[in-house]
């Protein structure tokens, strides 16, 4: 499980740093300078060379915590813990020449020494691991009994990964009732092997195979079928179940009996509403400027990051400092497309549990500094980086949680939502779910450059005064009376002013209302 998906209150932790680590990071770059030039350390510029050596020492500690390289279980190193290393050598490596760049201009390092320092580095670290896991294997062995060892016999059907991960954990464990002694896959795969079992032939064989295995004194008591293109009900699945049952063998699908069936069936259910969403949706009229919104973003955040990294760094010292770790959190939301996405923020409150799992009063929790992060906005800092990710977009319809969810929420899913919107700028928090659904679906319809950047000036404004909820939309008319004050901003037609989201409103109703005074 990812660090991403652990509660703040289960992780409040800075994390452990292993003392092993902390002398592969002082070795690495001392080897790579040995084995670059074995002389280098007696040059004239050896203090250059040196400083380099120190430096990535502390640059390793920040990244050693950040990475949580130290809660990584040797016994159980895998594929993905040494992608963690790698990320985090490179971070250090990168972090370390660049700063050396700075100050000293690399004059005296080859230009080749990172490369072989981060080579080094992620060496030690994984065969560090990969020695302690290898040794503790060893110590802990699972005894097997040769008596007992291959009482039922299985044959596999399918080739993939589950195929794979099944075998490994019957051999890893030492189930003592259950052998795989054959699996079925695609022709052009018989003859080859999965961790040491053959692929004896194709499905279609089924028949043949379990007799041919009888006549040699095996008795195959099951079927396992791994393959998800034939679940249970499927032409396929009924077919290998008439065939086993001719033979007296069981036969079973292991994705129902490891609940993998559900998450199929989930992700299709929301490819499907998906395409429904896009069959009744009609096409926004500002469909161009939605292709074109997702460079322009990218575009301001790149050049907008200089000016608030010193200020997100500020900001996250701060909190550390007054809340503890982690100071940034992340919720789940539905994005484009209903796509679920994790939303982060600052931390404005304090774990909603203590380390014994007993309920912090929720008056306890909200501090001076985190209300006065939400007051300025400043906990939405963190959703850049949602925007650079693809995400989220400077400006759009606000990822509301489920209890704020309007009731007809199939518009504002077309689209990416933002991490400001024209609801937060016509009363934010004043406004009820409603009220925000009729806001953002009218600013779906009219999206444009110059509406985008009267809403961040709006965002500016807000922050500065709080959120006031505006005349028009407090209008007693209803929920639809939301359009800025200005006609002049307005070119439609006439049946465009008011926006109408709804397709609800009569024109005579139009008419009086743009005749009617504004009030401001």
């Amino acid at each position: 499980m990812s660090d991403a998906y652990i509660p703040v209150s289960r992780a409040n932790y800075l994390g452990r740093v292993v003392l092993s680590d902390l002398v592969w990071a002082l070795i690495a770059p001392v080897a790579a300078g040995a084995v670059r030039d074995p002389g280098l350390f007696g040059t004239a510029d050896m203090g250059v060379v040196s400083a380099y050596v120190l430096l990535s020492l502390p640059i390793s500690l920040i990244c050693f915590v950040h990475w949580k390289l130290g809660a990584i279980i040797s016994r159980y190193f895998g594929l993905l813990d040494a992608t963690r290393i790698l990320k985090c050598s490179m971070a250090i490596v990168f972090a370390t020449a660049t700063i050396s760049f700075v100050f000293f201009r690399l004059d005296s390092i080859p230009r080749s020494l990172p490369i072989i320092h981060l080579f080094i580095l992620v060496s030690l670290l994984c065969a560090g691991r990969i020695l302690t896991r290898t040794i503790k294997r060893k110590d802990g062995a699972v005894q097997h009994d040769p008596t007992t060892r291959r009482q039922e016999r299985l044959i596999l059907v399918g080739v993939n990964r589950l195929t794979w991960l099944y075998i490994q954990m019957l051999d890893q464990f030492g189930f003592s009732r259950h052998s795989v002694v054959g699996i079925l896959g695609e022709g052009r795969l018989v003859g080859r092997q999965v961790c040491g079992r053959p692929v004896i032939g194709e499905p279609s064989m089924i028949t043949n195979i379990i007799r041919e295995y009888s006549l040699h004194g095996i008795d195959i008591a099951k079927i396992i079928v791994t393959d998800q293109t034939s679940p249970p009900h499927s032409e396929a699945w009924q077919s290998l179940v008439s065939a086993c049952d001719a033979e007296g063998v069981t036969a079973e699908y292991l994705p129902e009996h490891l609940g993998l069936l559900g998450q199929t069936a989930d992700k299709r259910l929301l490819v499907e509403s998906t395409k429904v969403w896009h069959a009744s949706l009609a096409e926004p009229p500002r469909y161009r400027y939605w292709r074109a919104k997702r460079a322009l973003d990218l575009l301001i955040v790149i050049l907008a990051l200089p000016i608030f990294c010193p200020i997100i760094f500020a900001i996250y010292c701060c909190i550390w400092l007054r809340m503890g770790f982690p100071a940034v959190f992340w919720q789940e939301r539905l994005g484009m497309h209903g796509q679920p996405f994790r939303i982060y923020k600052f931390r404005t409150l304090l774990a909603p549990f203590d380390s014994n799992g007993r309920p912090v009063p929720e008056e306890d929790r909200l501090s001076k500094f985190g209300k006065f992060l939400r007051e300025t906005r400043l906990d939405e800092l963190p959703q850049l980086v949602n925007v650079l990710r693809g995400d989220m977009a400077l400006v759009g319809p606000r990822p509301l949680l489920p209890v704020d969810q309007p009731k007809d929420r199939s518009r504002r899913l077309d689209v990416r939502p933002g991490i400001t919107g024209w609801a937060q700028v016509r009363g934010g928090k004043l406004v009820g779910a409603e009220e925000k659904g009729a806001l953002d679906e009218w600013y779906i319809r009219h999206a444009s450059l110059a509406l985008d950047m009267r809403v961040l000036y709006l965002t500016v404004r807000t922050v500065l005064l709080g959120d006031r909820r505006c005349a028009e939309t407090a209008s007693p008319i209803g929920e639809l009376d939301f359009a800025p004050s200005d006609d002049r901003e307005w070119s439609g037609s006439e049946s465009q002013w008011p926006p109408d989201p709804n397709g609800t409103m009569d024109r005579s109703l139009s008419r009086r209302l743009r005749s009617a005074p504004v009030n401001r």
